[in-house]
């Protein structure tokens, strides 16, 4: 059996872009996904300004630019109801975010990846992986045998890659995310928005089409055991919010209310020798940023800069760029832990979360670059410098 270079398992942005990269540079690349077919993936379905930039500097920005919409900027709402209206702006200029539907977007990678010369295989379940000396002997259920020399996870927070190696950390289930598609008469606007309240949960709204939204709250469990279930939940936060209330009413038996817990995933480590993970399997923070389909992406650039940087395609070699790709990534890992920790602090505060609201809602250039931190289109330094100076 002929070994390949690299074996990709899952299909998700994460994966299909780290195949596909890879494969451009002439590495012979499989994909295993053990879904039979591409489905729509409960996510908040936002791609951040810098996913929308990735997108342009790999050429795939096209291909999407007539799918989905663009998403202008960010409206918070204060605990009390404050709504600040801010825009997505940098030095560059305006700056865009997008609109997704994920069964389209994924699809679309998907298919990039195997004009790029990518194998790409559904209904393929992963369930043993071997080393053999230096290759990987990987076996899914319907009995397929796939020898690799490097293996890269991308199969999301329950990662059976991560889970193989044994450096996934235990989760910790306090938080739920919940979400639903909610569908109205009357056409959005552009901006999404971030409704905050008193108890530290959130609602996130993204503008999927001129009239289907998609709705997230993200909350403590405990919350909706009180509740009664996800959609009594789901129902009590509508109520907490005039502005929610009188646009959505109740959300209907009817509603379909999916749950994902838990929200953040954690590893002891990226990469090893033959082995790495990217996307959520390499490490997910709390969503309240929304920036999970970028940091799939990214990651899984950064692991083909790395490799990419290697002229020989010598497994001894690819061991020196698996280090490096991990040191990058955790880096980034660190720094976005770090932001949400502050925000999670932050929405814990509901009289602080109020005055900021006011203080931002008289100056528009600031509320413009909060934004901007919160959505990593400024460092967290960078942003805090900007913010005293306009």
């Amino acid at each position: 059996m002929t070994p390949i270079d690299v074996l990709v398992i899952g299909g998700g942005p994460a994966g299909a872009m780290s195949a596909h990269l890879l494969a451009k540079q002439g590495f012979t690349v499989t994909l295993l996904d053990a879904a039979t077919e591409v489905k729509r993936k409960v996510c908040g379905e936002y791609l951040c300004p810098q996913g929308v930039e990735l997108l342009k500097k790999q050429g795939l920005y096209e291909m999407f630019q007539d799918k989905f919409l663009p998403v202008t900027g960010m409206d918070l709402f204060s605990p009390s109801g404050l709504k600040v209206e801010s825009h997505f702006y940098s030095d560059k200029g305006i700056q865009i975010g997008m609109s997704l539907n994920r069964q389209i977007f994924d699809k679309a990678l998907l298919d990039q990846a195997r004009l790029s010369g990518v194998d790409v295989r559904f209904g393929s379940k992963v369930v043993t992986i071997e080393k053999q000396m230096d290759l990987w002997t990987v076996e899914t259920l319907k009995g397929e045998k796939i020898v690799a020399r490097l293996i890269v996870g991308a199969d999301g927070r329950q990662s059976f890659v991560a889970k193989h190696f044994a450096v996934q950390r235990p989760a910790n289930p306090k938080r739920v995310a919940l979400h639903c598609y909610l569908t109205t008469s009357t056409s959005h606007s552009r901006q999404g928005e971030m409704h905050l309240f008193d108890n530290g949960s959130y609602v996130g709204i993204d503008p999927i089409t001129d009239t289907e939204i998609n709705f997230s709250l993200v909350c403590d469990a405990e919350d909706v055991k009180r509740a009664g279930g996800a959609r009594e939940a789901l129902n009590r936060c509508l109520q907490k919010s005039d502005n929610l209330r009188q646009r959505f009413g109740v959300i209907s038996p009817e509603t379909k209310v999916f749950a994902v817990s838990p929200v953040h995933n954690y590893v002891n480590s990226i990469a090893g020798q033959g082995w790495c993970l990217v996307g959520d399997a390499s490490g997910f923070v709390d969503p309240l940023t929304g920036e999970g389909i970028y940091n799939a992406m990214l990651t899984a650039e950064l692991l083909a800069e790395e490799l990419g940087a290697e002229r020989s395609r010598s497994l001894q070699h690819w061991n020196l760029a698996l280090p490096r790709y991990a040191r990058r990534r955790k880096k980034l890992l660190r720094a976005k832990s770090r932001l949400n920790s502050g925000f999670q602090w932050l929405i814990a505060q509901p009289k602080l979360v109020n005055l900021i609201a006011r203080f931002l809602s008289r100056r528009q250039a600031k509320a413009d670059v909060f934004i901007g931190i919160v959505g990593n289109i400024y460092s967290p330094m960078s942003g805090l410098i900007k913010l005293l100076s306009v």
